[in-house]
């Protein structure tokens, strides 16, 4: 695992403090993506954008934050983003394995 995708729905506040439980316990090595889902009906968010931001920016460097509409797709393309850095990264962590196996050869 590279990568840690959280949904919250901001009309709903237990799933944004669902997803703050659920932070500490991911390992400290992965990125994480919180998403804030139904854009889309963002004036019945009751947890609002800035509270959601400031967690995640107090979280570390590998939290994320994007919001998006799943009903037309907005948003998406950070999404798509977010996955290809965390498949970056396990490339990454492959040639460096690689590197240091023929290394250790020579």
């Amino acid at each position: 695992c590279q990568g840690v995708v959280i949904m919250v729905n901001p009309t709903k506040e237990w799933t944004f403090s669902y997803a703050k439980d659920l932070m500490p316990g991911i390992p400290s090595g992965l990125e994480v993506l919180v998403i804030g889902n139904f854009r889309d009906q963002f004036e019945q968010w009751v947890t609002q954008r800035l509270t959601m931001q400031h967690v995640i920016a107090s979280g570390g460097a590998n939290l994320h934050y994007c919001e998006c509409c799943l009903a037309n797709m907005y948003g998406m393309p950070a999404v798509e983003s977010f996955l290809s850095i965390c498949l970056q990264s396990q490339k990454m962590l492959a040639a460096h394995a690689e590197i240091t196996k023929l290394s250790e050869s020579v």
